[in-house]
């Protein structure tokens, strides 16, 4: 079975060369037409990038699986809403990562390596949890949220969907994080956060709305 990533920056070349090391192989990068340059071609690791339209008109015939690895919480439910639009469904990666037998973890999420995904927990679909992420027992964390190295969070916390919490950030046991909230660089969380927020501190304080969902502008 062939596989496909959907994007192609820094994760996605990532991704595809530490895939490689396991002898598991990306037939091709994917982006949408409107982004799509000659130049691309001649990356580092010689792996064609095509357009979604080219994907798209020989996924049934080649039986393919496809991962969005965009770090913009709002593309990666847009890109996965346009898969399914297509009849796709996209298809979860796990590097490495630990996930205790009694969690689950939903389609289409990365695990990056050395990340953990303790007892009882539910990681939702589209999520992407880099590098040495460790998700406390009994935690929640909603759709397409993007949780970057090296964050923590304690026993029984909730993300909601589409959040992002930063290099490092640390999150107490029990709090909730709401819908499309920002979390900052090293923060240090230890109280509920509502929807729409960007905190950022140690303790975290809410500095501004997320009015546009957008992490990078």
């Amino acid at each position: 079975m062939k596989r496909y990533i959907y994007g192609f920056g820094g994760i996605s070349l990532e991704l595809a060369e530490i895939m490689r090391t396991k002898n598991e192989f990306v037939s091709a990068f994917v982006i949408d037409r409107e982004y799509l340059k000659d130049d691309m071609n001649s990356n580092s690791l010689h792996i064609p990038v095509i357009s979604f339209e080219e994907y798209a008109r020989h996924y049934e015939e080649e039986h393919s699986v496809i991962t969005i690895t965009l770090g913009e919480p709002e593309y990666r439910e847009r890109l996965s809403l346009k898969l399914k639009a297509y009849g796709i469904e996209e298809e979860s990666i796990n590097l490495g990562a630990y996930v205790s037998s009694d969690s689950s973890v939903r389609r289409g999420t990365i695990l990056h390596l050395d990340s953990v995904v303790s007892s009882g927990c539910s990681v939702g679909k589209g999520c992407l949890l880099n590098k040495r992420v460790i998700v406390g027992h009994d935690s929640i964390v909603g759709d397409y949220s993007v949780i970057s190295p090296s964050a923590v969070m304690g026993g029984h916390v909730s993300v909601g969907s589409k959040c992002f919490i930063g290099l490092g950030a640390c999150i107490r046991d029990r709090v909730r994080i709401g819908n499309n909230v920002i979390i900052g660089m090293g923060a240090v969380v230890t109280h509920d956060i509502e929807d729409e927020s960007v905190a950022y501190g140690s303790p975290a304080e809410i500095i501004r709305r997320n009015e546009t969902h957008k992490v990078f502008r």
